[in-house]
């Protein structure tokens, strides 16, 4: 991956991503784990990517909190105190990082949101 490729965040911190050197993303989880240590380098690598990718638009749009959401998000409770520690240590910006709820549907969810605003239909 390099940059200037269209989607290198999706290549970067995505299910597909994690499971590249897998079969499956169960697959991947389970060998994670087992403790299989080129299961648990996968996870570290995605917890910097993921770390430096939320550090930079911390940095650049200052919001007060971060969502991840997808279907990857529902995995990601027993790393999300390491997600946090390093964009703390990535930057200086304040900010909340949360899991979404809404899993593999929270994109779909934002656009129709996003859609009925824009009609006025409805008022967040």
């Amino acid at each position: 991956n390099r940059f200037g490729e269209f989607g290198i965040a999706e290549k970067k911190v995505s299910g597909t991503a994690l499971q590249k050197h897998f079969s499956s993303a169960q697959q991947f989880f389970d060998q994670l784990k087992a403790g299989e240590p080129r299961a648990k380098s996968s996870m570290d690598e995605f917890i910097l990517d993921l770390s430096l990718i939320i550090a930079n638009n911390v940095n650049l749009l200052n919001p007060a909190k971060v969502i991840l959401g997808g279907g990857l998000a529902n995995s990601l409770h027993p790393y999300l105190e390491a997600i946090k520690n390093e964009v703390e240590h990535l930057t200086p910006v304040p900010c909340d990082i949360e899991l979404s709820s809404l899993g593999e549907n929270a994109a779909a969810f934002g656009a129709a949101a996003h859609a009925l605003t824009r009609i006025g239909k409805l008022s967040l």
